[in-house]
C-alpha cells in the first residue's frame, strides 16, 4: 500500500508518467496510489502530506485544529482566497475557508501549520453555515466541552492567558464578537462569573461548580443503564436467619478479601473472625477480614443506601474509613491524591472524584431497587475507584447493601470466579461491554440464594464440593458445573 503526491515523490510530469505505465490510479491534484489500496486507510493517514502540496498557502483551521484528523471525511483549511470552496480526493473533503494565513498559528508536522489554541477557540464559536457532512466550527457546547478538557490538562491560568490572547488577535481576524462570548464562557467556566444561561455543557457546568466529572466513565454508566435496561431478572427475595445472617458475612468476608490478595487459611479465618484472636503476624491483613465481617453482618450498615450525592460521599467516606482503619498509610476516608490505575483500566482522576459520584448517583436513583441498583452502584465505586485503596471491598459491600435493603439475596464472589468478575468489570470499563459483568453477576445472584447458609459446616462443606474455594485455574469447570444445577 502506497500513495504517491507531487513535491513529496516527484514532480507532477514525473508522477503523472509512472502512473499511467504502472497502472496507478489518479485521485486528483497529482496525487495517485496502487489499484487495489484501501483508499480510505491511505488517504487519511497522508491527510497532512496532501493538504500541503495543494495548498502550501493554507493552515488547518477551525475544528480540524483541535482534533488534527478528518472528521465524516473532511478536514477543514483557512487559505488567502476570495471565496468558499471544497476540493476532493478520493474519499477526503477538503473544506476551504477564507482568510488570514499569519496570525496566531502554530506548526503540525514537517511543514504544515494550524491555529493556535486562541485563535482556534475563536474559530469554533464562529457562525458555520453547513457546507458538507459536518459543520466547520464546533459550537460553544462542544468548545466548552474541549475547554473542559484543556483545563484539567493545563490548569485555569492557561485559559485565561489564551482568552487574554484571543481577545489580542480578534481584531486582525474580525472575530470580535466571538472573543466577546469567549470571555463570558472562561469565566463562568473559572467560576469568576454566575455560569446559569451561559453554559451549555453538562460537562462545563460541572466544571463551574467545582464538581467536575470523567466524561468516559459517566459514558460508561449511561451504557450500563441501558444495558440493564435490556436485562431481565426475576428478584430473588431471601430473609435470613440470625445464624444464617452471620454464617454468610463471614464467607464474604473471606471471599472478598482473597479477591484483593488477603489470603488465610479457612480455618485461620475462623479463628480471626469467630474467635477475635488476630494473627499478629499479619496483623493488618487479620483486620482487613474483621474490619468487611463487621461491616457486613451489621444489618444498620446493611439496609442503609444513599439518596443525595453528599449523603452518598459521606457513607463511602465513613464505610472507607472503618474498613481501613489498621492501614494508615492507606489514608483511610480519605479521596485519593494522585491518579490510580489497574492494568491498563484508568480510574477518575482526583479532582473529577465528586463530581462523576454525583453523575453516577443521579443515575443510580432513577433506577428500581435490589439488583439493578446493586449493580450499578457497584459499578461505580469500581470506576471511580474514590480511594488509594480498599476500594474493591467497599464496592462489594455497598453492593450487598443495596440487595439486602431490597430484601433480596446478597452476591457473594468466591475465590474461583475472581478472574471471570474481574474481567467483566475491565471489559466494561475498556470496551462498554457488559455481558461478561452482568453473567457472573446473575449466575452468583442465583447461586448465593441457593446456598444452605444455616448449617455452617455444611455450607463450608458444600463450597469445597463446589470447587468455591479453588482458584479460578483449578477449579473453575468444575464449579460451573455446580452453577448450572443452581
Amino acid at each position: 500500500m502506497a500513495i504517491f503526491i507531487k513535491g513529496r515523490d516527484g514532480s507532477a510530469d514525473s508522477l503523472r508518467k509512472k502512473a499511467r505505465r504502472q497502472g496507478w490510479l489518479s485521485l486528483g491534484h497529482g496525487i495517485y496510489c496502487e489499484t487495489g489500496d484501501d483508499l480510505n486507510s491511505l488517504v487519511f493517514s497522508n491527510w497532512q502530506d496532501i493538504v500541503y502540496s495543494m495548498f502550501p498557502d493554507a493552515i488547518v483551521s477551525h475544528r480540524t485544529a483541535i482534533t488534527l484528523r478528518p472528521e465524516k471525511d473532511t478536514v477543514f483549511l483557512t487559505r488567502p482566497v476570495s471565496a468558499y470552496r471544497n476540493y476532493k480526493v478520493g474519499p477526503l473533503t477538503i473544506s476551504v475557508t477564507p482568510g488570514d494565513v499569519q496570525v496566531a498559528t502554530r506548526p503540525i508536522g514537517k511543514e504544515l501549520r494550524a491555529s493556535d489554541d486562541a485563535r482556534t477557540w475563536l474559530e469554533n464559536l464562529s457562525a458555520s453555515r453547513r457546507r458538507g457532512a459536518v459543520p466547520r466550527a464546533l459550537g460553544q457546547e462542544m468548545l466548552e466541552v474541549e475547554l473542559d478538557k484543556i483545563m484539567a490538562r493545563n490548569g485555569e491560568t492557561y485559559l485565561k492567558t489564551t482568552r487574554q490572547l484571543a481577545n489580542d488577535i480578534a481584531p486582525q481576524l474580525h472575530l470580535e464578537e466571538e472573543a466577546q462570548k469567549l470571555d463570558v464562557i472562561v469565566g463562568a467556566l473559572c467560576a469568576t462569573r454566575p455560569h446559569s444561561g451561559i453554559l451549555k455543557s453538562d460537562r462545563a457546568i460541572a466544571r463551574a461548580n467545582r464538581e467536575p466529572f470523567d466524561a468516559n466513565i459517566v459514558n460508561c454508566f449511561d451504557a450500563l443503564v441501558r444495558a440493564l435496561g435490556n436485562h431481565e431478572l426475576p428478584a430473588i427475595k431471601t430473609q435470613l436467619d440470625r445464624q444464617s445472617w452471620r454464617h454468610q458475612a463471614f464467607i464474604e468476608s473471606y471471599f472478598s478479601n482473597y479477591i484483593e490478595g488477603t489470603r488465610f487459611a479457612i480455618r485461620e479465618a475462623e479463628e480471626i473472625v469467630f474467635e477475635r484472636q488476630v494473627d499478629e503476624s499479619r496483623h493488618a491483613d487479620s483486620h482487613d477480614i474483621l474490619a468487611v465481617y463487621d461491616m457486613a453482618v451489621d444489618v444498620d450498615q446493611m439496609i442503609t443506601t444513599p439518596s443525595a450525592p453528599d449523603e452518598f460521599r459521606q457513607m463511602l467516606s465513613r464505610r472507607h474509613a472503618f474498613l481501613m482503619h489498621d492501614r494508615p498509610d492507606k489514608r483511610p476516608g480519605k479521596w485519593k491524591e494522585k491518579l490510580n490505575q489497574a492494568g491498563n483500566v484508568m480510574f477518575a482522576a482526583p479532582e473529577t472524584v465528586n463530581g462523576t459520584l454525583t453523575q453516577g448517583l443521579e443515575r443510580y436513583l432513577d433506577l428500581p431497587a435490589g439488583f439493578v441498583r446493586a449493580v450499578f452502584m457497584h459499578f461505580i465505586i469500581t470506576q471511580v475507584h474514590p480511594f488509594d485503596d480498599g476500594n474493591g471491598r467497599l464496592a462489594r459491600l455497598f453492593l450487598s447493601a443495596e440487595l439486602v435493603s431490597a430484601g433480596e439475596s446478597k452476591i457473594v464472589i468466591p475465590n474461583v470466579k475472581r478472574d471471570d468478575y474481574i474481567n467483566g468489570l475491565r471489559m466494561a470499563n475498556r470496551d462498554e461491554d457488559f455481558r461478561v459483568m452482568l453473567k457472573v453477576m446473575t449466575q452468583l445472584y442465583r447461586y448465593t440464594a441457593a446456598l444452605p447458609w444455616r448449617d455452617y459446616d455444611e455450607i463450608v462443606t458444600t463450597l469445597e464440593a463446589h470447587h468455591a474455594f479453588d482458584s479460578p485455574d483449578e477449579g473453575l469447570i468444575r464449579f460451573s458445573r455446580a452453577l448450572r444445577d443452581v
